[in-house]
Protein backbone atom coordinates (compact mmCIF):
# COMPACT_ATOMS: atom_id res chain seq x y z
CA UNK A 1 0.00 0.00 0.00
CA UNK A 2 1.59 3.52 -1.28
CA UNK A 3 2.15 5.60 1.58
CA UNK A 4 -0.53 8.74 2.16
CA UNK A 5 0.73 12.23 0.54
CA UNK A 6 1.05 15.26 2.85
CA UNK A 7 -0.29 18.06 1.27
CA UNK A 8 1.04 22.02 1.92
CA UNK A 9 -2.81 22.35 2.26
CA UNK A 10 -3.22 20.28 4.41
CA UNK A 11 -0.80 20.64 7.16
CA UNK A 12 0.15 23.97 9.45
CA UNK A 13 3.35 23.60 8.69
CA UNK A 14 4.65 23.30 5.11
CA UNK A 15 7.39 20.67 5.10
CA UNK A 16 8.09 21.13 1.38
CA UNK A 17 9.75 24.27 2.30
CA UNK A 18 11.66 22.45 5.14
CA UNK A 19 12.69 19.76 2.70
CA UNK A 20 14.19 22.68 0.30
CA UNK A 21 16.16 24.19 3.72
CA UNK A 22 18.02 20.56 3.42
CA UNK A 23 18.05 20.57 -0.59
CA UNK A 24 19.25 24.18 0.16
CA UNK A 25 22.74 23.45 2.52
CA UNK A 26 23.41 20.31 0.94
CA UNK A 27 24.19 22.59 -2.13
CA UNK A 28 25.88 24.78 -0.03
CA UNK A 29 28.04 22.04 1.39
CA UNK A 30 28.53 20.76 -2.42
CA UNK A 31 29.58 24.74 -3.01
CA UNK A 32 31.99 24.62 -0.66
CA UNK A 33 33.42 21.42 -1.76
CA UNK A 34 33.83 23.08 -5.53
CA UNK A 35 35.22 25.75 -3.89
CA UNK A 36 37.58 25.60 -1.26
CA UNK A 37 37.61 21.47 -1.82
CA UNK A 38 39.66 22.23 -4.79
CA UNK A 39 37.75 21.18 -7.72
CA UNK A 40 36.98 24.04 -9.30
CA UNK A 41 40.34 25.60 -9.21
CA UNK A 42 41.96 22.20 -10.54
CA UNK A 43 39.40 21.17 -13.10
CA UNK A 44 40.29 21.23 -16.58
CA UNK A 45 39.15 20.27 -20.00
CA UNK A 46 35.87 18.37 -19.63
CA UNK A 47 35.90 18.37 -16.16
CA UNK A 48 35.92 21.91 -15.89
CA UNK A 49 32.80 22.32 -18.01
CA UNK A 50 31.00 19.45 -16.05
CA UNK A 51 32.19 20.98 -12.59
CA UNK A 52 30.77 24.71 -13.27
CA UNK A 53 27.97 23.51 -14.83
CA UNK A 54 27.27 21.81 -11.59
CA UNK A 55 28.18 24.70 -9.70
CA UNK A 56 25.84 26.97 -11.96
CA UNK A 57 22.66 24.74 -11.06
CA UNK A 58 23.76 25.57 -7.02
CA UNK A 59 24.04 29.37 -7.36
CA UNK A 60 20.79 29.66 -5.64
CA UNK A 61 21.67 28.03 -2.62
CA UNK A 62 22.12 30.92 -0.47
CA UNK A 63 19.39 32.74 -2.16
CA UNK A 64 16.94 29.76 -0.96
CA UNK A 65 18.18 30.13 2.89
CA UNK A 66 17.08 33.88 2.58
CA UNK A 67 13.78 33.52 0.69
CA UNK A 68 12.91 30.79 3.10
CA UNK A 69 13.59 33.12 5.82
CA UNK A 70 11.16 35.91 4.61
CA UNK A 71 8.56 33.37 3.75
CA UNK A 72 7.85 32.03 7.06
CA UNK A 73 8.36 35.63 8.93
CA UNK A 74 4.90 36.31 6.24
CA UNK A 75 2.80 34.09 8.70
CA UNK A 76 4.92 33.41 11.81
CA UNK A 77 4.84 34.90 15.66
CA UNK A 78 8.16 36.94 16.35
CA UNK A 79 9.54 35.56 19.53
CA UNK A 80 12.80 36.82 20.75
CA UNK A 81 13.76 33.86 22.71
CA UNK A 82 13.98 31.63 19.18
CA UNK A 83 17.21 34.56 18.31
CA UNK A 84 18.40 33.89 21.78
CA UNK A 85 18.53 30.29 20.74
CA UNK A 86 20.34 30.97 17.44
CA UNK A 87 22.88 33.22 19.27
CA UNK A 88 23.35 30.50 22.05
CA UNK A 89 23.44 27.79 19.23
CA UNK A 90 26.52 30.03 17.08
CA UNK A 91 28.08 30.92 20.48
CA UNK A 92 28.45 26.98 21.43
CA UNK A 93 29.62 25.54 17.85
CA UNK A 94 32.17 28.13 17.58
CA UNK A 95 33.72 28.07 20.85
CA UNK A 96 32.90 23.91 21.30
CA UNK A 97 34.72 23.60 18.02
CA UNK A 98 37.93 25.97 18.01
CA UNK A 99 38.78 24.04 21.51
CA UNK A 100 38.36 20.19 19.99
CA UNK A 101 40.46 21.59 16.78
CA UNK A 102 42.71 23.39 19.54
CA UNK A 103 43.38 20.43 21.60
CA UNK A 104 43.91 18.18 19.10
CA UNK A 105 46.83 21.11 17.68
CA UNK A 106 44.95 21.06 14.60
CA UNK A 107 44.11 25.03 14.68
CA UNK A 108 44.75 28.17 16.55
CA UNK A 109 42.32 29.63 18.87
CA UNK A 110 41.40 33.01 18.03
CA UNK A 111 39.59 34.55 21.63
CA UNK A 112 37.51 37.25 19.99
CA UNK A 113 36.43 35.04 16.67
CA UNK A 114 35.70 32.24 19.10
CA UNK A 115 33.78 33.93 21.89
CA UNK A 116 31.96 36.71 19.69
CA UNK A 117 30.97 35.30 16.41
CA UNK A 118 28.43 36.96 15.27
CA UNK A 119 30.45 40.85 16.01
CA UNK A 120 33.67 39.37 14.41
CA UNK A 121 31.85 37.84 11.57
CA UNK A 122 32.93 33.78 12.19
CA UNK A 123 30.20 32.99 9.67
CA UNK A 124 29.04 35.89 7.26
CA UNK A 125 25.62 34.71 6.98
CA UNK A 126 25.00 34.45 10.70
CA UNK A 127 26.53 38.47 10.98
CA UNK A 128 24.40 39.70 7.98
CA UNK A 129 21.38 37.45 9.46
CA UNK A 130 21.62 38.83 13.09
CA UNK A 131 21.52 42.00 11.22
CA UNK A 132 18.62 42.01 9.92
CA UNK A 133 16.70 39.88 12.72
CA UNK A 134 15.14 43.21 14.29
CA UNK A 135 13.37 44.08 10.47
CA UNK A 136 12.41 40.77 9.77
CA UNK A 137 8.86 40.80 12.04
CA UNK A 138 7.98 43.90 10.04
CA UNK A 139 7.98 42.50 6.86
CA UNK A 140 4.45 40.25 7.65
CA UNK A 141 3.27 43.72 8.88
CA UNK A 142 3.90 45.05 5.74
CA UNK A 143 2.78 43.11 3.55
CA UNK A 144 -0.04 42.61 6.14
CA UNK A 145 -1.02 46.67 5.35
CA UNK A 146 -0.36 46.89 1.59
CA UNK A 147 -2.38 45.74 -1.04
CA UNK A 148 -1.54 43.16 -3.46
CA UNK A 149 -0.32 45.68 -6.36
CA UNK A 150 1.47 47.89 -4.00
CA UNK A 151 3.13 45.00 -3.08
CA UNK A 152 3.68 43.55 -6.68
CA UNK A 153 5.75 46.99 -7.67
CA UNK A 154 7.32 46.64 -4.31
CA UNK A 155 8.94 43.33 -5.13
CA UNK A 156 9.80 44.21 -9.23
CA UNK A 157 11.34 47.48 -7.70
CA UNK A 158 13.86 45.12 -5.79
CA UNK A 159 14.18 43.13 -8.92
CA UNK A 160 14.66 46.30 -11.40
CA UNK A 161 17.15 47.95 -8.97
CA UNK A 162 19.27 45.97 -7.27
CA UNK A 163 19.43 43.02 -9.72
CA UNK A 164 18.71 44.11 -13.70
CA UNK A 165 20.65 47.44 -13.12
CA UNK A 166 23.78 46.59 -11.90
CA UNK A 167 23.92 43.42 -14.31
CA UNK A 168 23.51 45.35 -17.20
CA UNK A 169 26.43 47.97 -16.19
CA UNK A 170 28.38 44.74 -14.94
CA UNK A 171 29.06 47.00 -11.51
CA UNK A 172 28.15 46.67 -8.13
CA UNK A 173 25.99 49.81 -7.95
CA UNK A 174 24.41 49.62 -4.99
CA UNK A 175 27.36 47.63 -2.81
CA UNK A 176 25.82 44.06 -2.71
CA UNK A 177 29.06 42.64 -2.68
CA UNK A 178 28.15 39.98 -4.89
CA UNK A 179 25.17 39.08 -2.15
CA UNK A 180 27.24 38.58 0.85
CA UNK A 181 25.24 41.20 2.97
CA UNK A 182 23.04 41.91 4.92
CA UNK A 183 21.09 44.34 3.06
CA UNK A 184 20.94 41.28 0.11
CA UNK A 185 19.61 38.99 2.89
CA UNK A 186 16.68 41.63 3.66
CA UNK A 187 15.79 42.38 0.42
CA UNK A 188 15.30 38.72 -0.37
CA UNK A 189 13.15 38.31 2.83
CA UNK A 190 10.88 40.58 1.36
CA UNK A 191 10.26 38.35 -2.05
CA UNK A 192 9.97 35.23 0.46
CA UNK A 193 7.32 37.14 2.35
CA UNK A 194 5.65 37.94 -0.98
CA UNK A 195 6.04 34.64 -2.41
CA UNK A 196 3.90 33.39 0.78
CA UNK A 197 1.44 36.06 0.76
CA UNK A 198 0.68 35.74 -3.15
CA UNK A 199 1.97 32.90 -4.69
CA UNK A 200 2.46 33.17 -8.25
CA UNK A 201 0.69 30.66 -10.87
CA UNK A 202 -1.31 29.06 -8.42
CA UNK A 203 -1.39 24.93 -9.22
CA UNK A 204 1.23 24.25 -11.16
CA UNK A 205 4.32 23.37 -9.86
CA UNK A 206 6.98 22.09 -12.68
CA UNK A 207 6.95 24.99 -14.39
CA UNK A 208 9.04 26.36 -11.30
CA UNK A 209 11.62 23.68 -11.41
CA UNK A 210 12.10 24.18 -15.22
CA UNK A 211 12.66 27.77 -14.95
CA UNK A 212 15.33 27.30 -12.19
CA UNK A 213 16.98 24.71 -14.64
CA UNK A 214 16.85 27.69 -17.11
CA UNK A 215 18.21 30.50 -15.47
CA UNK A 216 21.01 28.44 -13.94
CA UNK A 217 21.59 27.11 -17.96
CA UNK A 218 21.88 30.36 -18.79
CA UNK A 219 24.27 31.34 -16.27
CA UNK A 220 26.29 28.29 -17.29
CA UNK A 221 26.44 29.80 -20.74
CA UNK A 222 27.85 33.08 -19.55
CA UNK A 223 30.51 31.48 -17.86
CA UNK A 224 31.85 29.10 -20.78
CA UNK A 225 31.30 31.39 -23.36
CA UNK A 226 33.02 34.67 -21.75
CA UNK A 227 35.48 32.90 -19.77
CA UNK A 228 38.08 32.99 -22.03
CA UNK A 229 36.66 35.64 -24.56
CA UNK A 230 35.13 38.53 -22.39
CA UNK A 231 33.20 41.08 -24.37
CA UNK A 232 33.70 44.95 -23.39
CA UNK A 233 31.00 47.31 -24.84
CA UNK A 234 32.11 51.06 -23.83
CA UNK A 235 33.43 51.15 -20.44
CA UNK A 236 32.06 47.94 -19.64
CA UNK A 237 33.60 44.56 -19.01
CA UNK A 238 31.39 41.54 -19.61
CA UNK A 239 33.53 38.62 -17.87
CA UNK A 240 33.44 34.68 -16.73
CA UNK A 241 31.93 35.91 -13.54
CA UNK A 242 29.49 38.00 -14.99
CA UNK A 243 26.65 36.29 -14.11
CA UNK A 244 27.86 34.11 -10.91
CA UNK A 245 26.71 36.33 -8.46
CA UNK A 246 23.84 35.69 -5.50
CA UNK A 247 22.33 39.02 -6.79
CA UNK A 248 21.89 38.55 -10.61
CA UNK A 249 18.17 38.19 -11.65
CA UNK A 250 18.61 34.53 -12.94
CA UNK A 251 19.56 33.63 -9.51
CA UNK A 252 17.18 35.52 -7.65
CA UNK A 253 14.53 34.11 -10.67
CA UNK A 254 15.83 30.61 -10.06
CA UNK A 255 15.89 30.66 -6.16
CA UNK A 256 12.15 32.01 -6.15
CA UNK A 257 11.43 29.00 -8.73
CA UNK A 258 12.70 26.63 -6.30
CA UNK A 259 11.17 28.12 -2.96
CA UNK A 260 7.21 27.90 -5.18
CA UNK A 261 8.41 24.54 -6.05
CA UNK A 262 9.25 22.86 -3.27
CA UNK A 263 6.29 25.04 -1.28
CA UNK A 264 4.55 22.93 -2.91
CA UNK A 265 5.95 19.39 -2.92
CA UNK A 266 3.02 16.58 -1.36
CA UNK A 267 5.42 14.80 0.48
CA UNK A 268 5.25 11.33 1.37
CA UNK A 269 4.83 9.71 4.94
CA UNK A 270 8.85 9.04 4.73
CA UNK A 271 9.65 12.05 3.29
CA UNK A 272 7.86 14.02 5.96
CA UNK A 273 9.96 12.33 8.38
CA UNK A 274 13.08 12.84 6.84
CA UNK A 275 12.45 16.21 6.40
CA UNK A 276 11.58 16.48 9.94
CA UNK A 277 14.59 14.81 11.34
CA UNK A 278 17.04 16.66 9.38
CA UNK A 279 15.57 19.95 8.54
CA UNK A 280 16.01 21.54 12.21
CA UNK A 281 19.87 20.43 12.02
CA UNK A 282 20.45 22.45 8.92
CA UNK A 283 21.42 25.58 10.31
CA UNK A 284 24.12 23.50 12.61
CA UNK A 285 25.69 21.63 9.40
CA UNK A 286 26.19 25.00 7.85
CA UNK A 287 27.93 26.39 11.11
CA UNK A 288 30.40 23.49 11.70
CA UNK A 289 31.41 22.60 8.08
CA UNK A 290 32.25 26.62 7.78
CA UNK A 291 33.81 26.57 10.82
CA UNK A 292 37.24 28.59 9.83
CA UNK A 293 38.92 25.33 11.82
CA UNK A 294 36.56 22.81 9.80
CA UNK A 295 37.07 24.92 6.73
CA UNK A 296 40.82 25.79 6.24
CA UNK A 297 42.01 22.11 8.23
CA UNK A 298 39.60 19.07 7.01
CA UNK A 299 37.96 21.05 3.82
CA UNK A 300 41.13 22.83 2.02
CA UNK A 301 41.69 21.40 -0.96
CA UNK A 302 40.58 18.05 0.30
CA UNK A 303 38.18 16.88 -2.51
CA UNK A 304 41.21 17.86 -5.67
CA UNK A 305 41.08 13.56 -5.59
CA UNK A 306 37.45 13.66 -7.40
CA UNK A 307 39.15 14.97 -10.63
CA UNK A 308 40.77 11.62 -11.21
CA UNK A 309 36.99 10.40 -12.10
CA UNK A 310 35.53 10.64 -15.44
CA UNK A 311 34.48 13.76 -16.24
CA UNK A 312 30.52 13.38 -15.96
CA UNK A 313 31.11 11.73 -12.90
CA UNK A 314 32.59 14.42 -10.98
CA UNK A 315 29.32 16.02 -10.21
CA UNK A 316 27.84 13.42 -8.93
CA UNK A 317 30.43 12.18 -6.49
CA UNK A 318 30.97 16.17 -5.30
CA UNK A 319 26.78 15.65 -4.75
CA UNK A 320 27.56 12.30 -2.93
CA UNK A 321 29.94 13.95 -1.31
CA UNK A 322 28.19 17.21 -0.07
CA UNK A 323 25.45 14.62 1.00
CA UNK A 324 27.83 12.50 3.02
CA UNK A 325 29.13 15.48 4.96
CA UNK A 326 25.58 17.24 5.63
CA UNK A 327 24.77 13.50 7.34
CA UNK A 328 28.02 13.97 10.03
CA UNK A 329 27.34 17.32 10.23
CA UNK A 330 24.11 16.70 11.14
CA UNK A 331 24.56 14.19 13.28
CA UNK A 332 27.00 16.30 15.28
CA UNK A 333 24.15 18.85 15.37
CA UNK A 334 21.93 16.42 16.77
CA UNK A 335 24.00 15.89 19.72
CA UNK A 336 24.68 19.71 20.42
CA UNK A 337 21.02 19.73 20.51
CA UNK A 338 20.60 16.86 22.85
CA UNK A 339 23.60 18.53 25.01
CA UNK A 340 21.45 21.67 25.25
CA UNK A 341 18.40 20.04 25.94
CA UNK A 342 19.82 18.33 29.18
CA UNK A 343 21.28 21.85 30.05
CA UNK A 344 17.55 23.64 29.45
CA UNK A 345 19.27 26.16 27.47
CA UNK A 346 16.19 26.18 25.97
CA UNK A 347 14.58 27.61 29.56
CA UNK A 348 17.43 29.83 29.80
CA UNK A 349 16.71 31.20 26.27
CA UNK A 350 12.77 31.76 27.00
CA UNK A 351 13.68 33.31 30.37
CA UNK A 352 15.66 35.93 29.19
CA UNK A 353 13.29 37.00 25.83
CA UNK A 354 10.81 36.83 28.38
CA UNK A 355 12.48 39.24 30.59
CA UNK A 356 13.91 41.37 27.59
CA UNK A 357 10.41 41.33 26.19
CA UNK A 358 8.63 42.66 29.16
CA UNK A 359 11.62 45.20 29.18
CA UNK A 360 10.55 46.04 26.09
CA UNK A 361 6.75 46.43 27.20
CA UNK A 362 7.91 48.61 29.56
CA UNK A 363 9.66 51.52 27.38
CA UNK A 364 7.67 50.94 24.33
CA UNK A 365 4.14 50.09 25.37
CA UNK A 366 2.94 46.40 25.36
CA UNK A 367 3.64 43.96 23.24
CA UNK A 368 3.96 40.05 22.26
CA UNK A 369 5.50 37.40 24.59
CA UNK A 370 9.10 36.26 23.81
Amino acid sequence: MSEKLTSPAQSGRNWGVDLLRVVSTVMIVAVHILTQGGVLENAAGAAWYASWLLRSLLIVDVNCFALITGYVSASSRFKLSRIIMMWLQVWGISVAVSVVFRLLGLCAFAPENTLLPVLFSRWWYVTAYFAICPFIPFIGVLFDNIGKKQAKLLVFSVFLVFTIAPVLVANDVFKLHAGYSALWLALLAVVGAYIKKYPPFPGGKWRFLALWLGCSLVTFASKALLQNHPVTLGITWYGGDWLMSFTTPFTLAGAAALLVFFSRLELSGAMTRFTKFFAPASFGVYLLHVHPCVWNVLLAGAFVPLLKLPALLVPVAVLVSAAAVFFVCALVEKLRALVYKLLRVGSLAEFVGAKLTGLGDRVFGEGERA
